[in-house]
């Protein structure tokens, strides 16, 4: 996708949280969160594979090789897409979905709590208590977000799927979840609810979701990077 106004296959992007939504409904705003670095402070995924490590999933020399993705994504040699695809084929491709999710859901239960950034989670649970359609977004594979999503109580988010073949194995990445797919969301909900532009609320860390940024009428940069903290400052947009 050129950008998040190109809207050509859009409809093939599959989001199961619009999809279940009647055509009227009784929302008069949106609010998206990013989940990594926003309602949590850390990197979901990082902290999985950290934890698959110490439970004996994989080798050291593995996890060397997983680190070192995440050093070339993080010096900009390597695209969030091109780390999310490597990891999917080094760690994941061809194992137990069912394996991973108990893992998961182990994962989330020892580590979740102490792994939310409050300030955020307070917007989100206020949102949610105001009667905003609230919904997160994130990049970090679905199985993983899903069961986050259920502790923090929301109904709506959509991730990064991970398809599962008849095995029960995990067979591809089916969708990624970056910024423009998130800025398309953000459009498509607007369509479905009729809700303007101007009654949209987006919090992120990242420039790298400035797409789903300026598909909101409310900018919200939460513990931003280096680049969106600069442009946050330019345009006055609030910062938590």
């Amino acid at each position: 996708m050129k950008s998040c106004q190109d809207r050509e296959g859009a409809d093939l992007l599959d989001f199961r949280s619009l999809a279940q939504l009647p055509s009227s409904s009784k929302f008069t705003s949106i609010a998206i969160f990013d989940l990594d670095h926003t309602l949590l402070n850390v990197n979901s995924s990082y902290c999985f594979g950290k934890f698959l490590y110490r439970q004996g999933v994989f080798s050291t020399l593995l996890m060397f090789k997983l680190v070192s993705f995440y050093a070339m994504h993080k010096a900009g040699i390597l695209s969030i897409k091109n780390l999310q695809l490597k990891i999917f084929s080094t760690l994941f491709k061809g194992r137990s979905y069912q394996f991973f999710y108990e893992k998961a859901r182990v994962f989330i239960q020892e580590y979740l709590p102490e792994m939310y950034y409050q300030p955020a989670v307070k917007e989100f649970k206020d949102a949610q208590a105001q009667g905003a359609f609230v919904v997160i977004l994130s990049s970090a594979p679905d199985f993983l977000v899903g069961l986050i999503a259920r502790e923090l109580g929301a109904v709506h988010w959509e991730a990064t799927a991970y398809s599962v073949a008849r095995s029960g194995n995990f067979s591809s990445i089916s969708r990624f979840l970056l910024g423009n797919e998130k800025a398309i969301y953000s459009i498509l909900c607007s369509e479905k609810l009729g809700i303007d532009k101007v009654n949209i609320t987006a919090y992120t860390d990242s420039i790298l979701d400035l797409p789903l940024l300026n598909s909101a009428g409310n900018k919200v940069a939460v513990k931003p990077d280096r680049q969106l903290k600069a442009l946050s400052k330019y345009h006055s947009w609030r910062v938590i």
